[in-house]
């Protein structure tokens, strides 16, 4: 069982994704979470 954090930023929406994958032997599980980024 490993965690890969990972933060993608949307130029388009102006928003950042943290996205968790969890990667187990038999389960694949990719959570994505909408952060507003405050770069107004």
């Amino acid at each position: 069982a490993r965690f890969f954090p990972s933060i993608i930023f949307d130029s388009s929406r102006a928003y950042c994704y943290l996205e968790l994958r969890y990667f187990d032997h038999k389960k694949r599980i990719n959570i994505s979470h909408p952060l507003l980024c405050l770069f107004h």
